[in-house]
């Protein structure tokens, strides 16, 4: 079926651009809740930033 996985490319994407936006890099880094999590994931950035869905 063509496009039937259309909305899965389309939500792959959105995550990618949520996880790679320099202000989801900020508030990781630059918060104590932030580096809270990246410490806890041990330092894993795309882990930590789903994490902070």
């Amino acid at each position: 079926m063509y496009g039937h996985d259309k909305d899965a490319k389309d939500l792959a994407l959105a995550a990618f651009w949520y996880q790679e936006a320099p202000e989801i890099q900020e508030r990781l880094y630059d918060t104590d809740a932030g580096f809270d999590i990246l410490t806890t994931l041990d330092l894993d950035i795309d882990l930590a930033a789903t994490r902070l869905l």
